[in-house]
């Protein structure tokens, strides 16, 4: 199996974009090398892969893989990485593992990446998305693209990442759709522990971006998020989701986030998926004020819920009930 060196791929890409240039295959290239060491990948299939995850058609010589408006990003680079590999000896098993890992890296679409060697590049491409680097190809996208840095996002793309007519698609939308979302996709312990500093990096300057733009003060919290160590992970999520039928703002296989509105938010993880564990609602009270406690009560009683009686607590009515985890809540008027 042949190594492959940045030269030798140098004619698929070009400067005219400077988000996925020859400069971040370089900088893909030698994170997904550092992350397949670590998690004990074959580092030749995930090197391979890297050098052609973004691979261009420059000349159109293949209508499938350059012009075909069909053809996704992602299946398109797979193609031209099998003819290239194949015009210099590769394996097919070899190939096909190469291809495998290409399909997989796209973010929004594509095939959820499998084997290891495919969360390696996964995780090394969406690295180079977030941090002092993800900041600059953000803004550079903007300016390549003539749309604006900043715009205030519309209620509406907060609660269903869905463009309001007329609403611009700045730097700080895709933050807000994407870039913050990306530590939680990750598929590596490796690449988990790559991300923390980096998305620190990235989510200090867009607060600032924000605040000087709008004027306010970038020490001032903008959205609330309660996080929940779930033992009883399903349960939990059940009981959220569809007992008390809280809005998802995102979820995985193992983290859900549910929308309370005005921008505060409770969250569950999955204890089998970290190393914190769960409090069983130990020193925990989650206090919910609604418009009516009536209907409140009312509702989650006749879910099953085991609702406490109303009460008047400091001149306020109020009842109280525990999530599957231990978790109490209190619902107030």
């Amino acid at each position: 199996m042949e190594t492959l060196t940045l030269a030798d791929v140098q004619q698929f890409y070009t400067n005219d974009d400077l988000v996925h240039d020859l400069a971040h295959i370089g900088r893909v290239h030698r994170q997904s090398i550092q992350i397949a060491t670590q998690e004990g990948a074959n580092v030749s299939i995930v090197a391979a892969a890297a050098l052609l995850h973004d691979a261009e058609d420059i000349d159109n010589q293949y209508p499938f893989a350059g012009e075909n408006k069909r053809v996704t990003h992602h299946e398109a680079s797979a193609f031209l990485a099998g003819l290239f590999l194949t015009e210099r000896g590769w394996d097919v098993e070899d190939i096909a593992a190469v291809q495998a890992c290409i399909r997989a890296h796209r973010f929004r679409m594509g095939d959820a990446p499998k084997s290891l060697e495919a969360k390696c590049l996964f995780d090394a491409d969406k690295l180079d998305a977030i941090g002092a680097i993800g900041v600059a190809r953000s803004i550079a996208y903007a300016t390549q693209k003539k749309t604006q840095w900043y715009a205030t996002p519309s209620e509406q793309f907060l609660m269903t990442n869905m463009l309001m007519e007329g609403e611009i698609h700045s730097s700080y939308h895709e933050f807000v759709f994407k870039l913050r979302n990306i530590r939680r996709r990750l598929q590596t312990a490796t690449g988990l522990q790559l991300a923390e500093q980096r998305h620190a990096t990235m989510a200090h300057f867009f607060q600032q971006l924000q605040a000087e733009y709008t004027g306010e003060a970038s020490n001032q919290i903008q959205r609330t998020n309660t996080v929940i160590y779930c033992d009883k992970w399903e349960s939990a999520k059940h009981f959220y989701e569809v007992v008390l039928q809280l809005p998802i703002a995102m979820e995985t296989e193992w983290f859900a986030e549910f929308s309370l509105g005005n921008q505060a938010y409770v969250s569950l993880i999955d204890t089998a998926h970290t190393q914190h564990a769960s409090s069983n609602g130990v020193g925990m009270l989650l206090t919910w004020r609604v418009a009516n406690l009536q209907d409140w009560h009312q509702t989650l009683e006749s879910r099953g819920v085991a609702v406490g009686e109303i009460l008047t607590v400091f001149d306020r009515p109020l009842f109280r009930f525990t999530d599957p985890e231990g978790t109490r809540i209190e619902i107030w008027q």
